[in-house]
């Protein structure tokens, strides 16, 4: 595996939302990794200054199974993300 690039992202909800793009998750159980997380305390919204949240990171790469956590955990679907800022997660995802 190669080295990842995080950015800014060091809440572990981030490392669901963006394992599959960086190449170092290759199933699909990302979902139930999200709900280990959420159960554990995790909050689903993450970090107020990041400058993509977590429910839209997983949109935009490919994890309907963590966004779908995030989301059922009480995170906002309309949230901040670079591919269509102010969009919701779904238009993230297209």
């Amino acid at each position: 595996m190669g080295r990842l690039w995080w950015g800014d992202y060091t809440e572990a909800i981030y490392y669901v939302s963006l394992a599959r793009f960086h190449g170092a998750a290759d199933h699909d159980r990302m979902g139930e990794i999200a709900q280990v997380l959420l159960d554990a305390g995790a909050g689903p919204a993450g970090p107020v200054d990041a400058a993509e949240t977590p429910v839209v990171a997983a949109a935009s790469n490919d994890e309907p199974g963590a966004a779908a956590a995030w989301v059922e955990a009480g995170a906002d679907p309309v949230g901040r993300g670079f591919a269509a800022p102010g969009s919701t997660a779904l238009a993230h995802a297209v």
